[in-house]
């Protein structure tokens, strides 16, 4: 998003359900502040899905 931008997961869902086939839709859609990111700055996948897990 654009800085001053706004969305809400319901908006995200609506926008992909408009220009996606229904398969390629998520069930779900999770906010984060930010991604937990590896030492070399990389995306901490495991750390992301224990993080969703939790939620």
């Amino acid at each position: 998003l654009n800085d001053g931008a706004a969305a809400t997961p319901e908006s995200l869902k609506q926008h992909v359900r408009d220009n996606l086939a229904n398969y390629k839709v998520p069930r779900e859609i999770t906010v984060l502040d930010e991604l937990p990111r590896s030492i070399t700055g990389k995306i901490s996948r495991k750390d992301l899905q224990d993080r969703l897990k939790d939620a």
